[in-house]
């Protein structure tokens, strides 16, 4: 494997630069091979999503699907797989009968400015919501009723003592609820505080506007489309988890036999009663409803960073809500600033060379199990 620094950048604008190359590799497989891009927000913040996109030459019969970067600052290693990607797996395809769309920053301003939401603080990973007329805006009354845990107003006096708060207020009630139901209320999704964690909007925000209407027009040509999406923060430490959406008819048991692999930490299902807005459930179910003579896969590659034990989650919960805090309303200390950031990047970002050479390694071995599993691409093993 190459040095990490040859697929993980450290702005925004290197990444898609180093990106933007690589469409003459692809097109010296498919000639007709194109790089596109869409503005997200004000054009002149040159905030763009970038597409690599080459068509099957002779029959469309599968289509594969990389989108990165829908928590912004996720897509750092996002970058690094669509890097990947293309150097392990050009010659791997078949032209002939193969499409590739390479989606790089879904949400670019995120990336740029190392945050996981949008610009307007919308969790886009709780806006792929298939009906908005079934989400009231109190849907998440458990987060409602932590608001001000997980909503603190004004800017963070101290970090260390309101972290010290904020983990005795949520210990005791782990300890009387258990760690499901406070990680359910943290993480289902909310959309009645737009300044809070995890907030899904009131409609679909324009980067997922914007990444649907590529998609409506993508699937149409396809019998079957493979979609993989890029992810980071959960699971334990430089390890891989797979999740796949509820909507796919399979049981865990029967998905975990079929991904079963050492690379793999594990793989489950998501359940749509704890998260809202997904963008695998939205793919795999609103295509497959009104494709139903294709066939839709869709998942998450997920890697994990700080660990999967209860101090591991309650450590991320303190990051995320303060890293939100400090960014609506800023902090007393430059100290508790500069540690913020840090904290929050090692969360989702980490600089280590140990977990960027795991989440290329375990990259590897996760688009080869979906590419056999699920394209029926015949890997050739280097």
């Amino acid at each position: 494997m190459k040095p990490s620094d040859q697929y993980f950048f450290p702005t925004y604008e290197e990444a898609r630069r180093a990106f933007r190359k690589r469409s003459t590799d692809v097109a010296a497989v498919w000639p007709e091979a194109s790089l596109t891009q869409y503005a997200v927000g004000k054009p002149e913040n040159n905030n763009t999503t970038d597409i690599i996109a080459a068509d099957a030459k002779y029959h469309s019969n599968t289509l594969i699907v990389v989108t990165t970067g829908v928590h912004g600052i996720e897509g750092y290693a996002g970058s690094a797989l669509l890097q990947l990607f293309i150097d392990e797996y050009l010659t791997q395809l078949n032209p002939n009968t193969t499409g590739l769309r390479l989606v790089h920053a879904v949400n670019p301003w995120g990336m740029k400015n190392r945050r996981r939401v949008s610009e307007n603080n919308v969790d886009l990973n709780r806006n792929f919501i298939k009906d908005w007329n079934s989400v009231p805006a109190s849907l998440n009354e458990r987060f409602e009723k932590e608001k001000k845990h997980f909503v603190p107003e004004g800017p963070v006096k101290s970090w260390k003592k309101q972290r010290k708060n904020l983990l005795g207020a949520l210990g005791a009630k782990v300890f009387k609820r258990g760690v499901s139901g406070l990680e359910k209320a943290a993480t289902m999704g909310q959309y009645q505080y737009p300044t809070g964690i995890f907030y899904g909007g009131a409609a679909h925000e324009e980067p997922v506007e914007k990444l649907l209407a590529h998609m409506d027009e993508w699937v149409k040509e396809y019998e079957t489309v493979v979609h993989i999406d890029i992810h980071t923060g959960l699971g334990p430490a430089e390890q891989l988890w797979l999740q796949v959406p509820h909507s796919d008819p399979r049981k865990e048991k029967q998905l975990r036999k079929q991904f079963g692999h050492p690379e793999v930490n594990d793989v489950q299902k998501t359940d749509v009663r704890e998260i809202k807005g997904e963008d695998a459930e939205y793919v795999k179910d609103v295509y497959s409803r009104k494709h139903p003579d294709k066939y839709i896969f869709s998942c998450l590659l997920e890697f994990g960073t700080i660990g999967n034990r209860l101090p591991d989650q309650m450590r991320a919960l303190d990051i995320v809500v303060h890293e939100n805090q400090y960014y609506w309303y800023g902090a007393k200390k430059e100290k508790d600033a500069k540690e913020l950031q840090k904290e929050f990047h090692q969360l989702f970002d980490p600089p280590e060379e140990s977990w960027r050479q795991a989440v290329l390694k375990k990259g590897k071995a996760g688009f080869n199990l979906v590419l056999e599993k699920e394209a029926g691409v015949q890997i050739v093993k280097k």
